[in-house]
C-alpha cells in the first residue's frame, strides 16, 4: 500500500513540474496558413496562441507564446523559415518556424492587426489593421518602410499579388482597394459590396481578384480595368474568408452561416458545400498542391478536406 502512495504522489509531482499543454486550442481558430511545402500548417486562435502541425497526420507540433491577446493572422514567409502573425494587441510578430522561437516583434499599429503577408521574396511583409492602416516592414531588421492610410475605416484584410509588385486590400468602409508595393500608392479601388469587404485573395496569375463580404457575397474583379466580372451568391450569412487554388480553378470561402463553399471560377457556379464545422468559419487556405483545403472555426477545430471531393479527412484539435 505504501509503495502504490509513494507511486501516485511521484506522479503527481511530474504533472506539477511538467504540465501538459492542451491538445488544440482552446477557443476559436481565427486564421491557417500552410507552409510553402505544405507539410505544415500554422494556426492562430482566440486562445492567444499560435500552433504548428503536421496535417497529413493531425499531430499537434509546437505552440508558440508571446501574444498577449487573440491572434488574428498568420502567415509563413515563402521559404518556410519564418512565420508572422498579428495579434489583437496590436503587434505583429515574427518567429523562427522550425523551433518556435520570436524573433521580434513589429510595433506600430494602434489596433488589433488582423491580417499579415510576406512578400514573394520574404524581404518585407505587410500587415493591415483595425486602425485603418496597412503597413509594410522590412523582414530582416524590422523597420517599418511606409504606412498606407487612404481606407475610411478598420482594414480586415489584405494580400500581396503573386509578383509582389502590388497589394489588395478589404475595409469595413465596404471597398477593397489596390497599391503600388514599392510606392504605397493606391491605384485602383473597388466598389459594389453593400457590406465590409472581409478577405481578399488574387488569382495566382495576379489577373484576379476574390473578394468575400458581410453582404454574403463572393466578388470576382478584373484587377486590370477594375470591373467586377461576377457575384457569387450561395452564403447565407457573411463570408469571412477566401482563397483560391494554386491553379487558380477554384475558389473557396468560408462563412459564418458555419459552411465552406468551393466555385469554378470559370463558370461562376458552386461546385459544392463542406459541412462539418459547428458555427461560423473563420479561415481557409489552400496546401501547396492544391489537393487540401484548410478551415478554421469558431467551434475551435482545424478541418482537413479533400478539395476534388469535398471529403472531410481529419479535424485538429479538441
Amino acid at each position: 500500500m505504501r509503495i502504490r502512495r509513494c507511486a501516485a504522489w511521484a506522479l503527481v509531482c511530474l504533472a506539477c513540474a511538467f504540465p501538459l499543454t492542451p491538445a488544440g486550442h482552446q477557443d476559436a481558430v481565427r486564421a491557417v496558413a500552410f507552409s510553402p511545402t505544405g507539410n505544415r500548417l500554422a494556426s492562430g486562435g482566440a486562445d492567444g496562441v499560435v500552433k504548428i502541425w503536421d496535417p497529413a497526420t493531425g499531430a499537434e507540433i509546437r505552440t508558440l507564446t508571446g501574444h498577449s491577446d487573440e491572434v488574428l493572422a498568420v502567415a509563413f514567409s515563402s521559404d518556410g523559415r519564418g512565420l508572422a502573425s498579428g495579434g489583437m494587441e496590436g503587434n505583429v510578430k515574427l518567429w523562427e518556424a522550425s523551433t518556435g522561437t520570436e524573433a521580434r516583434t513589429l510595433s506600430g499599429h494602434t489596433g488589433p492587426v488582423t491580417a499579415v503577408a510576406f512578400s514573394p521574396d520574404g524581404s518585407w511583409l505587410v500587415s493591415a489593421s483595425w486602425d485603418g492602416t496597412i503597413r509594410l516592414w522590412e523582414t530582416a531588421s524590422g523597420r517599418e518602410l511606409r504606412t498606407l492610410s487612404q481606407h475610411g475605416n478598420s482594414v480586415q484584410s489584405v494580400a500581396i499579388s503573386p509578383d509582389g509588385s502590388s497589394l489588395a486590400s478589404g475595409s469595413w468602409d465596404r471597398t477593397a482597394k489596390l497599391w503600388y508595393a514599392a510606392t504605397g500608392r493606391e491605384w485602383r479601388s473597388f466598389a459594389g459590396h453593400t457590406g465590409p469587404v472581409s478577405a481578399v485573395a488574387f488569382s495566382p496569375d495576379g489577373r484576379r481578384l476574390v473578394t468575400g463580404s458581410w453582404d454574403h457575397t463572393v466578388r470576382i474583379w478584373d484587377t486590370a480595368n477594375g470591373q467586377e466580372l461576377r457575384t457569387l451568391s450561395g452564403h447565407t450569412d457573411a463570408v469571412q474568408a477566401v482563397a483560391v487554388s494554386p491553379g487558380g480553378e477554384v475558389a473557396a470561402s468560408g462563412g459564418a452561416d458555419g459552411v465552406v463553399k468551393l466555385w469554378e471560377l470559370a463558370r461562376s457556379r458552386e461546385l459544392r458545400t463542406l459541412r462539418g464545422h459547428r458555427g461560423p468559419v473563420n479561415a481557409v487556405a489552400f496546401s501547396p498542391s492544391g489537393r487540401w483545403i484548410a478551415t478554421g472555426g469558431y467551434d475551435t477545430t482545424i478541418k482537413i478536406w479533400e478539395t476534388a471531393t469535398g471529403r472531410e479527412l481529419r479535424t485538429l484539435g479538441p
